[in-house]
């Protein structure tokens, strides 16, 4: 029933699906910046960090959370959510250097764990150690020692990742990679948690073309479904009655009725 018309099934949203869709929504109003006052509240509950990307074996917290906090919390545990998001960094005021992924898939503490602990700026945004003009970026780094000459190679693969980069005056903001303008969508989201939870379609592409004909069709809504029934062999007759198991298996030989 919750499979697409056009493979054959009903169309109706999956409410598991759904659920998570909207709770992803709660999720991108919480990082895409705002004042709002129930961020405030679960600021003062929960500390800053939870106005982040947060992830649940990444922090502890307290015991009296709510219920909607750990479902939201929870939410990712394979990453569908935080994989279909990008930074968009202007002026780098408001992201974190080394903790947001804003140049490729991984955040630099976790991609140069090494640089990251010889760093004395672990704390600072973008904004603070790059000096922006119109033709190139000029990084500010402060380490805590000279690097070996094994640390200098890490170093020099560490500045091409940066290379390129060109600050601007726009504010920094989270972009949604499922819409061509960036922003959230509750449908967006639908659409990719159904193709990872949902049971894959074994149709032919054939079958898949005449149902999405099917129901296109002028014919009433009865007739349209009994088409798409009779197409994917969904009829009751007396075998599929049996194969499901609906029927006794002594029915076969006798009259149904």
């Amino acid at each position: 029933m919750c499979k697409p018309k056009e493979e054959g099934g009903l169309g109706v949203r999956e409410v598991r699906v759904v659920n998570l869709s909207l709770l992803a929504k709660w999720k991108w109003r919480l990082i895409n910046g705002g004042n709002a006052f129930w961020k405030e509240v679960l600021v003062e509950k929960y500390g800053t960090s939870c106005v982040g990307l947060v992830v649940e074996e990444e922090y502890v917290w307290p015991a009296h959370t709510s219920r909607w906090w750990r479902d939201l919390v929870g939410l990712d545990e394979s990453n569908w959510f935080n994989s279909e998001l990008s930074r968009k960094v202007g002026n780098g005021e408001n992201t974190s250097f080394w903790d947001v992924a804003w140049r490729g898939e991984f955040a630099f503490r976790y991609k140069y764990p090494r640089l990251f602990s010889l760093s004395n700026q672990k704390e600072a945004c973008v904004g603070d150690l790059g000096v922006f003009n119109t033709t190139e970026t000029n990084w500010l780094f402060s380490w805590r020692h000279p690097f070996f000459v094994w640390e200098n190679e890490l170093l020099m693969e560490f500045l091409e990742d940066l290379e390129g980069f060109r600050g601007s005056l726009e504010v920094d903001a989270w972009w949604w990679r499922l819409e061509d303008n960036g922003g959230f969508m509750v449908k967006s989201m639908y659409k990719k948690l159904e193709g990872l939870m949902l049971e894959e379609c074994s149709i032919s592409e054939e079958q898949r073309r005449v149902l999405t004909q099917i129901w296109k069709s002028s014919a009433s809504a009865k007739v349209v479904a009994f088409s798409s029934k009779l197409l994917r062999d969904r009829i009751p007759t007396r075998f599929n009655l049996l194969h499901r198991q609906i029927l006794p298996p002594e029915s076969s030989v006798n009259c149904v009725l």
